[in-house]
């Protein structure tokens, strides 16, 4: 997935194994998720050797006024990240594991630019 030279992109990542609620969307987006920064992970767990898994990216295009949501699960860079996190998660709970879909958002106003830089900065 290419970025415009135009667009504004971070990561959703925090101090913690964290969601966060995307007003813009009105969804939760997954945050970055590291092994490290779980409490009291067993070494028994399935969870305990996953990789690190990125956190949804946002990219605001001003001049398009254009979000979106991006999962990088879904870059072919990740392919190997993607594969190992979906067999554990399929081994520890049955379910299937996969890259979420690109939401996008069109025609923001000016108010809705500034609530997703807002969303970002947090």
């Amino acid at each position: 997935m290419k970025f415009g030279n135009s667009e504004i992109v971070i990561e959703m990542a925090g101090e913690k194994n964290q969601k966060f609620l995307s007003g813009s969307f009105e969804a939760v987006l997954r945050g970055r998720f590291n092994t490290m920064l779980m409490r009291e992970t067993s070494s028994n767990s399935g969870f305990s050797s996953l990789p690190v898994i990125p956190g949804i990216y946002m990219a605001l295009d001003l001049k398009k006024r254009t979000l979106r949501a991006i999962d990088p699960l879904g870059f072919p860079e990740n392919a190997e990240v993607l594969d190992v996190a979906g067999r554990i998660v399929k081994e520890v709970d049955g379910n299937r594991y996969g890259p979420a879909d690109t939401m996008t958002r069109n025609n923001m106003d000016d108010t809705e630019c500034k609530t997703a830089l807002w969303e970002m900065y947090q």
